[in-house]
């Protein structure tokens, strides 16, 4: 003896579309916070260019109704060594040769970079605010359901 209900296929459906539509709230509640850190770190990046400013970005990593993992952060090659400092030292020649933004150019082995925190700063400032900006889009979006 079987017994079927009717209307599983349906219910599986729409369970399925409520799984998605947690999932989207979750990653809209989470976006809401990254993004206060990283309108704040923005103004702090160093600035020559603009172009490392202008790469600060959110990403969502990870997305699934249980969990969203977003960074803020960026792509260019060089926003770690402005982030932390560090040594530059010549790799495949002698010395380095750059020209400097008055127009000098110089010939050196290594640079020493000073740190110019711009992310950590941002994070640090604003985790508890971002963290009750989420809380308050998670409660507007459950609100909405």
């Amino acid at each position: 003896m079987t017994n079927e209900l009717q209307g599983m296929d349906e219910f599986r459906r729409n369970l399925a579309k409520l799984g998605d539509k947690m999932a989207d709230g979750l990653e809209a509640a989470v976006l809401v916070g990254a993004m206060l850190i990283r309108n704040d770190a923005v103004p702090r990046a160093p600035f020559l260019t603009g172009t490392l400013r202008r790469s600060i970005h959110t990403e969502t990593i990870e997305k699934s109704a249980e969990q969203v993992v977003v960074s803020v952060g960026t792509d260019v090659i060089y926003a770690a060594i402005q982030e932390f400092g560090g040594l530059i030292e010549a790799k495949n020649a002698p010395n380095l040769v750059f020209q400097s933004p008055k127009g000098v150019w110089h010939s050196v082995k290594s640079v020493q970079i000073p740190p110019h925190p711009y992310l950590r700063p941002a994070l640090d400032e604003n985790k508890d605010r971002a963290q009750e900006e989420i809380k308050e889009a998670l409660a507007d979006i459950v609100e909405a359901m």
